[in-house]
Order: C-alpha cells, then structure tokens, then sequence
C-alpha cells in the first residue's frame, strides 16, 4: 500500500533531497542508546521511542540505508552507525560500506556483536555484491545532465534506475557543450578514430519495463546508441546526430575529460572574472545597441548582433562578435519578431538577450518566451510589464506601495461617465489611454463641452495604436513639472534609487532636454520620490533598470505617480555622468542574480544635461522628416550618441543624443550650449538651432522649467 504523506511531509523531504543535490553518503549514529535488557523491561516504549532518533525518517524521505559496526564506547558497548544515501544506491552503498569494512579492520578487532571472546575473521567479511539481473535490466551509460547532481537526474530516478559505477568510455570519443536551447544544456558524445580520449560515465542499471519512458525524454539532437568503456565492453549510451555537434555554437569540450569537470571549469571562470554571462544578444539596433555593445566588451562578454537588410553595414553590426541577419527590411519582419529574435539567440547560443528601449523592450510575451526556451532576459517579468503597462494598473500598485496619486479615477466606460467624472475632479483634466505612451492617447480638457468628444478620441486612439481601448481620467497639474527616478530592483524585494532626471523640457510630450540633478527641487522633496520609487521597486518585486515618472507640482511642492517605464531610458547617460555608473552593467549582473550592493550609498558628482537631435523640420512647425544623418560631429569632450557608422539608422526622427557633464548645473549650461554651437550636422534637417535657443534662453538658465515651457518660448529657427 503505497504511503500517503502530508503537506508537512512533503515539505520535509523537499527540504531533504535539496540537501543531499550535492552529497552522495550521510552518516548518522545508527541509535542513540545501547540498552540493557533491565532498562528495556522497565520501560521499553520510552527506550524504543528514542532508538529511531538518527533514522525514522529514512523511509518516509525514501532513501537507501546500511547500518555498519564502529566499535566501542569508552564504557565499553558497542556502538554503529549507518550510510545514507539517494534511492536506488543500494548497490553503491554496498560497495562504500566494503571499503569502510576493510579500512576498519585495519586499526580495529571486528567482533560479533558484542561478544568480545569470538573475533570475526575473513569468513565473516560481507557477502560478494550481488549482480544486477541483466535478463530483466540494460546496462545504460550516462555523461551529461544525468549525472549525479545535475539536473536531469530525476529522470533515472523515475525509472528506478540503480547506479552501477562510475567509469569512463574507451580513448575513442569526443565530448562537446551543444548550444543552450532550453533550460537544460545538452552535452553530445561522439565516437571518432583519432584524437578521442577518455570520457567520465556513470553507469546505471534501467528495468526494461521503464527503459522505454526513459527514451521518451530524450530530446534531439540525442538519441541512445551503444558506446564502449574502458573495459571494452559496450553497453547503451547517449548519442548525438551530427547536425549537434556541427550546429553554430556547439563547443568542444574533450579536454575536461567530463561533464562535471567542464561545469566545475565554467564555475571557476565565472568567478574568477565575475562575468554575469559568457554570451549576449542585443535585440536593437541603433545608437543604444552600440551602447549595449561597449559594456558587453567591457566584460569580455561575446556580443551577438541582430540586423534587417538594411542595417547590415551598421555599426552595431560592425562591433559584435558575431551577427545574425534577420532577412527583412521593416521593424515587423525583423526587430520585432519574436522568433526570428529567439531562433537568432538559440543558432549562436546566447545565454542571454538584452532589449534596450524600444522594439521588444516592454513585450511581456517576449520576455516570458525567453524564460520559456531558458534564455535570461535582462529586464523584468513578462508579469511586471503587464502590469506596469497599463496605466490603471500601473496606478494600483503605486498606490500600494503608498505612492501619492494625481486625483484621478479607474477605466471608464464611456463618455457619459467620463462627463460626470470630470465634473467631480474639477476641470481641467487629462483624459489619457491606460497602453498610450510617447504623447500618443494623451489630451487635456479644459471645460466639459469637449470631454465627450476627447474621450472618444483618445479611446479610438488606444485601440488603433496599442490595441486597447481602456481610457482614465486625471485632474491636470498646471505649470506641472516632469521629474523620474532612475529605480533598479534585485526581484527579490530590494530596490534603490540612482537619482533623479528632469525632463520637464517636452514639446508634444516628447523630451527635448534633460538634466540631473532637478534644479529647484527641495532636498527633502528630493529624499522623498527617491524612497517613494524605491517602495514601489521592492513592493512588487521589479527586477532590472525601471523608471519611475513623477509630476511635480512646484507651487504646493507635491508629486504624483505618473507612470512606470520598464525599461533603460534613452537618458540614462546623463545619470550614468553624475554617478560614475555603467546601468547597462548593473542590468546584466541583477539579471544574472549576482545583483550590485543595494545597501550601498549612492553618489552624485556636479549635473549632466542632455539635448536630443530630431530628424525634423524647424521651419514646418518642427514635423518629424524620417531621414538619416550622414555625417556629425561635436566637441571632443562632449558625448554624442549615433546608432550607425557614422550616421543613425534609417526611418527614425529621433537621432542622437548630446550629453555634457559638468562641476554644477552652470557649468553644464555653459557646455551644453558650447557643444550645441560647435555640432554640425549633414544629409538632413534637423532640430540643432531649436536646441540652441533654448539652451540660450533666460527661462531655461534660471531652470523655470515647466512640462508647457517651450510652448511659451519664443526660438529662433532656420532652415536651408
């Protein structure tokens, strides 16, 4: 009758077995107590209750168990203990127990029992091992994560397999490490008729009943086949196709000798050099995955490009170690396809793909199929970003985490509740898209004739550009200003802030201009967001790089949640500058689970501004022109961010970025409109003297920096 365990048993051998993943034998005092027969009279419930202490619970957690003799105690009875070990190791426990037999007959008499007067001799000795029954067994060699403490050694289990020895093949195989396509990475032996060599096996013995679900889990390129061991027998094994050990990435990893020593290999190098990864691919193009490149050489990580037609002289493409064309010329057939993206990171092996802004940077589809085919995905759960992504959600969780909101409600229904709703928050409002995002599904109502027809509006929008039609209302901040904080968390409950970034300076809900440190921004109010961004962080786990947005409403010095952006920002850099810090960096450790210290303090050193060149007509009322830049270049010690080989990548407005550091924000401002003056650009139109007006303007030197600002600044512009 099998035996029928509680939660709480469960629980114990759960806690068990994770306890003996990395140790082959136990010993415990095969019992407590060595009664006299006198004691065992007087209360043998009591004496019995105890004798199980060491070992009553080797059944229930389904374990292999030999008691053997160890001698006496110092008032002279005798005294034993007992080897534990997995399931199915009887054979194995055997075997331990004769070597431990003949080592202690050698430094102790071995009497029967306790009867010191008849001394056991050789005739004593245990019994020979008994033979697995190979009429009803098939001998089966094991080399990769089958193995004793690897991840698949379940499987065995399962088909009550019982372990026999552990070997090696005869010096006529290849071992090779086949690129990861799952959470398991699968090793492919290979027999070849020169330079083979010895590879470590285990070898088991499999009922023939179960040795057919055994070969179910068998994924391909492996199959069973015959190999031979050392003692020139042949016996069953794991083998690999050709088109395995041939596949791009596959690495030879013969010289280990094993499977084992290969993994204890990598484990020594990752910390020997503290790599987060050993291989990772950039799911962009552009000016960030040059960004995302330079820290994957940093770290002597091996970079992994992926391109569209278009893009293939691209310097992102030039910088990698190895490129992988996507065959297609628009973002949908290449940058955006979820599978091309994957098959892309399984054919080189990535263990892991980075995303950037933009693209698959917020799909939580594609970052719960990376976790699906075992591939990290270095921002957060797919989970995460659902929730994040929608505004109303969005809101919920900040409110949890004791996050002030803008008076607002919950999705509405349609235009006749959004008029009533309105009328209760007071105009004026915004009427906003809960998916809408880059000013798309974002308009302000000032008096309740027009909340009808903007609220159809924005909630057509939704649904043509984000595929949601759920739209919310907020009472509007006037003069409102745009402050974010640059969060990071572990997932696992901690987050810390980096510091903060004004990027109040929008025209069309689109940043123009950021700086860091917020000028005019009280230290306590300061102190405030940062921990308001970091309850938010640790409230729900968030994992990676996030931004956390903020209106700020300066007359009352109050902040609201705006929105959380679940990805590295286009304006990292300038915090990057007054930290010292590489985020890029940061994001690859946490998602490798070998997180920075988030207890440590964090350090702002003078203001960083940033100004972003668009790809637009001043003239024409600064309408975006998709073209690309040719040429630019500014001044040497200002950085400049462009995505090709000396130009942007095609079909984008948004083309680079100038960043300056300084000691304060004056001394930035001075750089900054420096650097401005001193950038020529060629093969297009572009935003360069808008930027330069405001740069140079009164109300942008004294920081009266509002969301409506530049709507009110009078710029001068030209165009040729």
């Amino acid at each position: 009758m099998p035996l029928s365990l509680s939660t709480r048993d469960k629980e114990f051998c759960s806690k068990w077995k994770k306890l003996l993943d990395d140790i082959d034998v136990i010993v415990v005092p095969t019992a407590p107590l060595t009664p006299t027969i006198a004691e065992i009279k007087a209360d043998p419930i009591k004496v019995n209750s105890k004798q199980g202490t060491y070992t009553n619970f080797v059944n229930l957690a389904d374990l292999s168990a030999l008691a053997v003799p160890a001698g006496f105690r110092a008032d002279g009875l005798p005294f034993g203990i007992t080897f534990l070990s997995h399931k199915f190791n009887d054979y194995a426990l055997l075997e331990f127990a004769s070597r431990y037999m003949k080592q202690y007959s050698q430094v102790q008499r071995r009497f029967a029992g306790c009867l010191k007067d008849h001394t056991s001799t050789i005739n004593d000795n245990l019994l020979a091992l008994p033979k697995p029954n190979f009429d009803s067994q098939i001998k089966l060699a094991v080399v990769g994560a089958h193995l004793k403490g690897f991840q698949l050694h379940w499987q065995l289990e399962k088909c009550h397999a019982t372990f026999i020895e552990s070997t090696t093949t005869s010096a006529s195989y290849k071992l090779y490490a086949l690129p990861k396509t799952g959470p398991v990475q699968k090793p492919g032996l290979r027999r070849v008729a020169t330079d083979g060599a010895e590879i470590t096996v285990e070898v088991y013995a499999v009922p023939k009943e179960y040795f057919g679900r055994f070969i179910s889990m068998v994924p391909e390129p492996l199959g069973i086949g015959s190999v031979q061991l050392r003692s020139g027998e042949w016996i069953k094994s794991f083998i690999c196709e050709e088109a395995g050990y041939n596949s791009p990435g596959t690495t030879d990893i013969t010289k280990f000798g094993g499977w084992k020593k290969y993994h204890e290999y990598l484990e020594q190098e990752s910390k020997k050099n503290k790599k987060p990864f050993n291989s990772v691919l950039v799911a962009n193009r552009g000016e960030i995955a040059v960004r995302i490149m330079k820290t994957l050489k940093k770290l002597n990580i091996k970079s992994i490009a992926v391109y569209s037609n278009p893009d293939k002289y691209a310097k992102h493409v030039l910088m990698a170690d190895v490129a992988v064309p996507l065959n297609g010329v628009s973002a949908a057939e290449t940058y955006i396809s979820i599978d091309k993206i994957i098959d892309a990171a399984k054919s080189t092996g990535a263990e892991a793909i980075i995303p950037g802004y933009g693209f698959l940077s917020e799909n939580a589809d594609f970052s719960d199929r990376c976790t699906k085919e075992g591939i990290v995905f270095v921002g957060p759960a797919g989970d995460a970003i659902r929730k994040l992504g929608l505004k109303h959600s969005a809101r919920e969780i900040a409110s949890a985490a004791g996050v002030p909101l803008v008076p607002g409600s919950g999705l509405v229904k349609d235009s006749k509740e959004a008029k009533e709703i309105a009328a209760k928050l007071e105009y004026p409002i915004m009427v906003k898209s809960t998916a809408g995002g880059g000013g798309i599904g974002l308009q302000k109502v000032d008096s309740e004739a027009d909340i009808e027809r903007v609220f159809q509006t924005v909630q057509h929008q939704g649904k043509s550009y984000f595929g949601d039609s759920g739209v919310f209302l907020e009472r509007f901040v006037e003069d409102a200003r745009h402050v974010e904080i640059q969060m990071f968390g572990d997932g696992y409950g901690k987050a810390i802030a980096l510091g903060e970034r004004d990027c109040s300076l929008q025209r069309r809900n689109q940043k123009i201009i950021e700086e860091t440190p917020a000028p005019n921004l009280p230290e306590a109010t300061r102190a405030r967001m940062r921990k308001a961004a970091e309850s938010l962080g640790a409230t729900m786990n968030y994992k990676c790089a996030g931004t956390v947005e903020f209106i700020y409403d300066q007359r009352r010095d109050e902040f609201y949640f705006l929105e959380v952006n679940a990805r590295l920002q286009v304006e990292h850099p300038i915090t990057e500058m007054v930290t010292g810090l590489d985020l890029v960096e940061w994001m690859l450790y946490i998602a490798a689970d070998m997180p920075p210290d988030f207890d440590q303090k964090i350090t702002v050193t003078g203001a960083s501004m940033e100004a972003r060149l668009y790809a637009e007509n001043p003239v024409n009322l600064l309408h975006a022109i998709p073209r690309s830049i040719d040429r630019g270049q500014v001044s040497s010690w200002a950085r400049l961010t462009l995505g090709r080989k000396d130009h942007v990548s095609q079909n984008t407005t948004h083309s680079s970025q100038i960043i300056v550091h300084g000691k304060d924000r004056d001394d930035a401002l001075r750089k900054l409109r420096q650097a401005l003056n001193e950038t020529v650009v060629y093969g297009c139109i572009t935003n360069i003297d808008y930027l330069r007006s405001i740069a140079d303007s009164k109300m942008f030197e004294e920081a009266r920096v509002a969301t409506k600002g530049v709507g009110l600044l009078q710029v001068s512009t030209y165009s040729i």
